[in-house]
Parts: C-alpha cells; sequence; structure tokens
C-alpha cells in the first residue's frame, strides 16, 4: 500500500525505477512516471467502483461507534472520513451526502442543521394512533 496520494505501491515503485533506468531522457521519465501514475490511480478508482456498498446496518452501526462517546458532535464529512477509515463502503455521486441519509432515517441520531449530528437526547414519541369515529 502506498504511503502518500501521491505515490505509488512500494512494488511498483521499484518495477518503475527499474524501467526508467534504461530511458536516459529526463522529460522522457517525466512523462512514464506520470503516465504510470494515472493508471495506476485509474485502477484504485475501478476497484472502489466495483466493490459492493456496505449494508445499512454496518454503516449504521460504525456511525453509532463514531458517536458513542456522550457529548460528541461531529460534522458529517468528518464521521464519513472516520467510518471509511474503518472499511466501510459508501456509494453514490456524493458518499459523505449519502451517509447523512443513514444518519436521518435513524431514531438514534439528530442533527444541528449545519451539518452536526450527535446522539438524540431522548427517543422521539411515537406518533399517536387515530381512532376514526365513525366506526
Amino acid at each position: 500500500m502506498s504511503s502518500g496520494i501521491n505515490e505509488l505501491p512500494p512494488e511498483l515503485e521499484g518495477r518503475l525505477q527499474e524501467g526508467l533506468c534504461r530511458v536516459h531522457d529526463i522529460e522522457a521519465q517525466r512523462v512514464i512516471r506520470r503516465l504510470v501514475f494515472d493508471l495506476h490511480s485509474e485502477i484504485k478508482d475501478l476497484e472502489f467502483q466495483l466493490q459492493p456498498a456496505s449494508p445499512s446496518s454496518e454503516i449504521r452501526a460504525a456511525i453509532a461507534a463514531v458517536l458513542s462517546r456522550p457529548g460528541t458532535m461531529l460534522h458529517y464529512r468528518e464521521i464519513y472520513r472516520r467510518i471509511v477509515a474503518e472499511g466501510i463502503v459508501l456509494k453514490g455521486k456524493d458518499p459523505a451526502r449519502t451517509m447523512t441519509w443513514h444518519l436521518s432515517e435513524d431514531a438514534r441520531f439528530e442533527s444541528d442543521y449545519e451539518g452536526n449530528w450527535f446522539w438524540r437526547q431522548k427517543t422521539p414519541m411515537r406518533p399517536q394512533t387515530r381512532v376514526n369515529p365513525y366506526g
């Protein structure tokens, strides 16, 4: 695994260095390095796209673990960053925003309407069942 966002994995870096030592033009070396990096990035993106999204129950359990300390309030992007670090996979045009749907659908969580989420203080009351007065 690479150690930085603009680095190649060590095994690929080694193979690239072996090949580049045969190329004497510095500009050609830069072009080759950029092409290899771009291809590697495209492959990683495709691998991610082919991964199935985590089930809702796993996503919500990971969110609950992140917000488990009393008084914890985090912005949804920070919650997203933490659950992705735990291996949760979310899909969508903006996966962090997709996660907010999971937050809003779970009665355990509440928002301050500025993107920050926390444990709901009280369990919401269940709606009263209506009785039909006509029968």
